[in-house]
């Protein structure tokens, strides 16, 4: 299920494996679904093949994530955000500044490099996924760009994917661990 989204967990699986679409139900959400599907793909595609991790890998999951949101801002899914963005309800914090989100994004990398292989992927998971939601480079989508980046990180080591519900209890769950 997707933060917002409309369908149900069995509206959506139906839509996966059958492509039929639910009645009364926004186009929209079946888009999202479609496109978080396809960008699982392409993750489990990266994590099985043990590819590395960039910033272009990340840009491409962002893309995947965003395809149909707005078709006419496409261009927009592998671009940085411009603009100050916070956590919904807690103005007070920020996410990374705009100016500092090329710099971020190369330390996370650097970092992912420095853990991958020597700690514990369950320990690099979450954190992987606590790192880029802080930074939040993305204008949209960034919430499951950092799932299926935590999820990459946990397939490539052979472990099952982690399922955060959309509420906010199971997401804070994700940062206690």
């Amino acid at each position: 299920m997707i933060k917002g989204s409309s369908l149900s967990k069995y509206e959506t699986a139906a839509l996966l494996e059958t492509g039929l679409t639910a009645h009364g139900k926004p186009l929209a959400d079946h888009l999202a679904a479609l496109d978080l599907s396809r960008a699982y793909d392409y993750v489990q595609e990266l994590a099985i093949g043990k590819l590395p991790l960039d910033e272009i890998t990340i840009r491409d999951i962002n893309h995947l994530v965003t395809y149909s949101d707005n078709p006419t801002k496409r261009a927009e899914a592998v671009q940085y955000r411009q603009i100050k963005v916070w956590p919904n309800g807690a103005p007070e914090v920020h996410y990374a500044d705009p100016s500092d989100i090329p710099n971020d994004m190369q330390k996370l990398i650097q970092w992912y490099q420095e853990v991958e292989g020597k700690e514990h992927p369950v320990k690099v998971a979450p954190m992987l996924h606590l790192k880029f939601v802080t930074i939040h480079p993305f204008r949209d989508g960034n919430g499951r760009t950092a799932r299926l980046l935590m999820n990459f990180e946990l397939v490539k080591h052979g472990y099952l994917i982690i399922n955060i519900q959309p509420d906010k209890i199971s997401r804070m769950l994700i940062w206690k661990l």
